[in-house]
């Protein structure tokens, strides 16, 4: 799992935001979703959580997937994730395992839990 400076930060603000944000549609990822400053503009009627973190890895948002995404109870989960491990040399197995995990996982916390992966 890689470790930045910058993702424990993101971590205490994303317990900060942790009440706030319950029930919403979790966006859960890298830089890709980190970065997507626009997210509750361009969903007005939906409320949303940004839980990205630029240089993530899947590994490390299957560690983090509990706490900052299921712990939310969301209505909705959206998982952008994998980019990074190509750069860290991953094997794309792992990558699929890892992502397998994550839905199993959201699959047990809410069955009917809708998934959307990109």
């Amino acid at each position: 799992v890689r470790v930045f400076g910058w993702m424990v930060d993101n971590r205490r603000e994303f317990w900060r935001q942790r009440e706030h944000e319950r029930g919403r549609v979790v966006f859960a990822g890298d830089s890709l979703v980190a970065g997507w400053r626009t997210l509750k503009q361009d969903f007005p009627s939906v409320p949303v959580a940004n839980r990205g973190i630029g240089g993530d890895v899947s590994r490390g948002l299957l560690f983090r997937f509990q706490e900052d995404v299921l712990d939310l109870q969301p209505t909705a989960v959206v998982i952008q994730i994998g980019t990074n491990d190509l750069s860290a040399q991953q094997a794309p197995a792992d990558t699929v395992s890892n992502l397998a995990a994550m839905i199993e996982m959201a699959r047990r916390h809410d069955h009917g839990l809708p998934i959307v992966v990109c």
